[in-house]
């Protein structure tokens, strides 16, 4: 008798210990999921800020069946970089020098192979080069999607919370309210691929309530981005863009191929 009350103390010992290990772990599995939001939450981050960890990067933007490659070379010390943009078969299609300060871009110019060079006009070229989109109306009338040479992929999620006015902070805090009052942000924790490897991370799907009712172009498409957390710092690994408008369908697919640090 005293045997089988020792034994069934330690069965309940036992099941109370892997139940607290199994707590534990479904809590390291949540926050290491849910980490790139809790940093998106936690800084209100700069253009300097982010750019101040840069070193390097590449990417890809997959459109009409066409495949277009970014090389980012970025110089904190002197806040200035060159962004290389290369076609599918390796060609060179033209070069962009940009300077910034802590909040944002300060100049940018566009060369071409043939030698060709000339100023670019900040009040068009900034938002492209903040999320690496270009996004824009043609001819002042129809909205129109296309591959953009910028640093996006560290800083979108930051561009997209200004424009669309969305409170990170909201999604993990229970008590809070809607993170965003015109557009509806889903997260959900998921294994995304960044540079190759699977590793944890969280997909995030942001897209205007009722794009009618935004006063931004941004409302338009929907983002729907697989973001993880790297050096502290908050990377879109893919991020696919889809807009519909009267003229038609646009979609446009970003993927981080390498990215470097200070």
């Amino acid at each position: 008798m005293f045997g089988q009350v020792m034994t069934a103390k330690v069965l309940i010992i036992v099941l109370f210990v892997l139940t607290v290990a199994s707590g534990l772990a479904g809590l390291y599995f949540y926050y290491s999921y849910i980490n790139p939001i809790n940093v998106l939450a936690s800084k209100n981050a700069t253009l300097f800020d982010v750019l101040s960890r840069l070193d390097y990067m590449e990417y890809k933007e997959y459109y009409n069946n066409t495949v277009y490659l970014f090389k980012v070379d970025n110089d904190p010390q002197s806040s200035s970089g060159v962004i290389e943009v290369y076609s599918g078969d390796n060609e060179l299609l033209y070069k962009i020098m940009y300077r910034y300060n802590e909040s944002t871009l300060t100049s940018a110019s566009i060369e071409y192979p043939n030698g060709t060079k000339r100023s670019l006009e900040l009040d068009e070229y900034r938002q492209e080069f903040l999320t690496s989109i270009k996004l824009y109306r043609k001819n002042n009338l129809t909205e129109t999607l296309e591959p953009g040479a910028g640093v996006g992929p560290v800083y979108l999620p930051y561009f997209l919370s200004e424009e669309l006015i969305i409170n990170w902070g909201a999604i993990t805090d229970p008590r809070a309210q809607q993170p965003s009052t015109i557009a509806r942000v889903d997260v959900v924790p998921a294994t995304v691929t960044y540079m190759g490897e699977e590793v944890n991370g969280a997909r995030v799907v942001v897209a205007a309530i009722n794009p009618l009712l935004v006063a931004s172009l941004w409302g338009l498409p929907q983002f729907d981005m697989e973001i993880v957390v790297d050096n502290d710092m908050v990377i879109v690994s893919k991020c696919r863009v889809d807009m519909v408008t009267q003229t038609g369908k646009f979609d446009l697919t970003i993927e981080i191929v390498n990215i470097q640090f200070t």
